[in-house]
């Protein structure tokens, strides 16, 4: 098996041999339980799916709880994701996985998926400077002038027109479609919950849903 679940619980600093500080990430890596296994017979192909965290019994639907009680597990798991199996491993569902399948190894890839940080300023967003915080100054966080008038057409509102590309408010890059797409697969297309994980409100998601276009493949 070459993987296993985390998550980052933090940042701190270690010396070396040498005395040079390291800054390093700490990463809380399993145990993860064996939820379920996939069989070539039946499934076509070898893999484990593991299960990270803990999850509320009553957020799950009927069947994915069934699928904990088959593996033994008492607590659900909040995570799942999938590792292929080494030519010759053998694990069992309800089998516990942990850090001791990287013994000997000396550097491992770290992939992980950004949380949602929600609707944002063009401050947070942009590292915008923002206007004066004193002396009565009512532009501290605004975006400022987005668009401009054409003087030699005329100087009627409908002659306004916006620049193209304006840096303006709005979702952080979390939201895009490969992130969004990531964010439903992991919590099994349920998009009450994928709101929460991405911390936004239900109706914004099916929104963007719906502009990105994207569908479940299971559909």
């Amino acid at each position: 098996m070459q993987g296993l679940i985390g998550k980052k619980i933090g940042m701190t600093q270690v010396w070396d041999a040498q005395g040079r500080r390291v800054s390093v990430t700490v990463i809380e890596a399993g145990p993860c339980p064996v939820v379920q296994m996939k069989v070539p017979d039946k499934d076509g192909y070898s893999a484990a799916q593991l299960g990270f965290g803990t999850q509320k019994a009553s957020r799950l639907s009927k069947a994915q709880a069934v699928r904990f009680e088959k593996a033994g597990l008492v607590t659900p798991c909040r995570k799942l994701h999938e590792f292929r199996l080494d030519e010759g491993e053998s694990v069992k569902t309800g089998d516990q996985v942990t850090v001791g399948i990287f013994e000997g190894v000396k550097l491992v890839d770290v992939t992980a998926t950004t949380i949602g940080r929600g609707f944002a300023g063009v401050v947070k967003r942009y590292q915008m400077r923002g206007g004066p915080m004193t002396h009565g100054g009512h532009s501290k966080r605004r975006i400022g002038g987005i668009g401009a008038r054409d003087l030699l057409l005329g100087t009627g509102a409908a002659d306004t027109d916006e620049y193209k590309g304006k840096s303006l408010k709005e979702a952080l890059s979390i939201f895009k479609r490969h992130f969004i797409m990531k964010a439903l697969e992991d919590n099994r297309w349920n998009q009450t919950e994928t709101a929460k994980v991405l911390d936004i409100q239900r109706t914004y998601l099916s929104r963007l849903i719906k502009e990105l276009d994207i569908t479940n493949p299971k559909e």
